[in-house]
């Protein structure tokens, strides 16, 4: 009966243990995987090392509870210690890393401290080996732990362990000693979990007769590694932004964390490089003890009350800003230091000054020759306005003499428009009488230009429109004998012409309205159209050349009527005329007559597309 409760009891506690052991493996797992995915923001990455050696400690001895087969336990024990030896290496880096800070070499010691003990290990699959370090295995009483007997192999691998681990532990002395309680208040939960997990293995190892040959060591293991998973989830997680590796850490600018006493609480590591000092020896000593020339600048710039002020370090010069991080109440919780390096800034600073102070000095020259220049064309404007006005005066003195002489000229014209006149009124001959009617007419309208351009602002030229439309009035008016019930339509676009082609135009116009008085009309109705007889003049100015069109509605020219062959005299001052203007003649009939001529605009000297032709 007695039996029989001891192994309900013996059971009993091996299922309580196994369960205690695997939900502390499994919520470890769970938080370790947590805390590997999120691996970037944890700064001493060696602890992932030393969680993954716990975890496999813990799962080996799981394994070793939950098969009965010694030599299947054998090998989960032999894991185990793999674990052990893991944990140890990564122990002693982890401590470096978290006191002295990352360095590129961690990876490389870490390996060569777990190399031995896994390598050690291995080699206990050699039966031989094995038999140095285990002589024997064999189950506990409570049919769940795999025991030994030590040999020298065993008792040399517990001393390598034993020894990696104090070996942390000195370095977070020494580091206590030399930063007072800064370090050794923040690894506080990593020396607690250790110096538990060492009293739980003492414990197993003293007073195993007296526990049934349970192990304490597993579940201190799971209790201590869950300690430092939660510390570093709970400085890295909530302390320490998601971004800071990416930021902080990777910041070329130099970063300096102070408590409000200026005790350095961080460093990145650009601040690092700069000053060249092991983070050791300034992590958790006063900033102006530590950093001497940096602590001065910051207690001058809470002084002063400023943000920020120009510094050098190391040959360079930096731009020191001073920032004051605050809780809710308002209480300065932290100050954080920025040192960014503005030296080629500064460079270009001062070469854009020397730049600009150059560029003033040749502006300054560049002005003082300007305004050399300035006086020197001031004087040579007078000098032009004096001969500008004189110029003037003389142009001026000049129009009023031309005008004179083109009303002195026109005054002559009539005189002697009117002394024909009177002649021609001793003429009892007709045809000698409209020869000087004729001759009269002519005079008259180049004494009409002439007093157009006397009457006119500009002398050198002519409004050609009201010139020509007074002209032919003038004409028709002249004629009146033969200009009985004919209508004369002028039609001229707006147009100045210089004295010649205005005298030339003027009498090929007078030439053909009277030619058109005189032939195209007769005085009875027999050939012509009775109800109306209309003489048109037109002028329009084309593209590169002026046409001059005069015609009527009367009879038209007589057949086999050639102008290059006639022999009358209005005919070859006509041809005459238009060769003097350059330009080209044409002759058409039906209805009435038609004469068109072309002349070039300006200096153009070239002919008209149309050719010479008679209808």
């Amino acid at each position: 009966m007695e039996e029989k409760k001891r192994e309900r009891t013996s059971m009993l506690l091996n299922v309580v243990y196994l369960i205690s052991i695997a939900v502390a493996g499994s919520v470890t797992t769970a938080m370790a995987t947590h805390l590997w995915i999120n691996r970037k923001i944890i700064e001493p990455d060696l602890s992932l090392f030393l969680l993954a050696g716990l975890w496999v400690w813990i799962v080996a001895q799981i394994g070793e509870c939950i098969f009965s087969l010694v030599a299947v336990k054998v090998v989960f024990y032999k894991v185990k210690l793999i674990g052990i030896g893991t944990v140890g290496a990564a122990w002693l880096g982890f401590c470096r890393q978290f006191l002295e800070g990352k360095n590129k070499n961690d990876y490389r010691r870490f390996i060569l401290l777990v190399a031995f003990p896994v390598l050690f290990i291995l080699a206990t699959f050699i039966p031989a080996f094995e038999r140095w370090v285990w002589p024997e295995f064999h189950i506990a009483a409570n049919n769940l732990i795999l025991e030994s007997a030590a040999g020298p192999g065993y008792y040399m691998f517990v001393a390598y362990t034993a020894v990696l681990v104090a070996a942390g532990f000195i370095f977070v002395i020494r580091s206590t000693v030399r930063t007072r309680t800064l370090i050794f208040s923040r690894m506080v939960p990593f020396l607690i979990a250790a110096v538990f997990s060492m009293g739980a293995g003492a414990a197993d190892f003293a007073l195993k007769d007296q526990f049934a040959s349970y192990r304490l060591l597993p579940l201190a293991l799971s209790l201590s590694s869950l300690t430092v998973i939660y510390y570093l989830r709970l400085r890295y997680f909530r302390s320490v932004p998601l971004a800071r590796h990416v930021v902080i850490e990777s910041m070329s600018d130099s970063l300096i964390v102070l408590s409000p006493d200026h005790t350095v609480v961080y460093m990145n590591p650009a601040a690092h490089e700069l000053f060249g000092v092991p983070p050791i020896m300034i992590i958790g000593h006063k900033l102006e003890g530590a950093l001497q020339g940096l602590g001065m600048i910051i207690e001058r710039l809470g002084r002063l009350g400023k943000q920020n002020e120009v510094a050098f370090f190391s040959g360079n010069i930096f731009d020191v800003r001073l920032s004051l991080i605050r809780n809710r109440g308002g209480r300065i919780i932290n100050k954080v230091i920025v040192l960014r390096d503005v030296t080629e800034l500064k460079r270009a600073e001062d070469n854009l000054r020397r730049m600009k102070e150059q560029l003033e000095l040749k502006v300054d020259e560049r002005t003082a020759e300007l305004a050399d220049i300035n006086t020197a064309l001031k004087a040579e404007i007078g000098v032009r306005q004096k001969a500008e006005e004189e110029l003037q005066a003389s142009l001026e003195e000049k129009n009023v003499l031309l005008g004179e002489l083109h009303h002195r000229v026109k005054n002559n014209l009539q005189v002697v428009s009117s002394l024909l006149k009177l002649q021609g009124n001793y003429i009892t001959d007709p045809k000698a009488r409209e020869l000087f009617d004729i001759s009269v007419s002519r005079i008259r309208s180049i004494a009409l230009v002439h007093e157009k351009l006397y009457r006119s602002e500009d002398i050198s030229r002519t409004q050609f429109s009201d010139y020509l439309s007074e002209l032919v009035h003038s004409v028709v008016f002249s004629h009146s004998s033969k200009a009985d019930g004919v209508e004369v339509k002028v039609e001229v676009d707006p147009v100045f012409l210089d004295i010649d082609k205005s005298i030339l135009s003027g009498l090929i116009v007078n030439e053909l309205v009277i030619n058109s008085l005189k032939h195209a009309f007769p005085e009875s109705t027999e050939h012509g159209t009775a109800s109306a007889r209309i003489i048109s003049v037109g002028f329009t100015v084309a593209k590169g050349y002026y046409s001059l069109t005069v015609g009527d509605n009367g009879r038209g020219f007589p057949e086999g009527f050639d102008p290059r062959r006639s022999s009358s005299l209005g005919m070859k001052i006509i041809a005459t005329l238009v060769n003097q203007l350059k330009g080209t003649i044409e002759f058409s009939s039906g209805p009435g007559s038609h004469v068109r001529i072309l002349f070039p605009r300006g200096d153009v000297d070239e002919t008209p597309g149309s050719s010479e032709t008679a209808t």
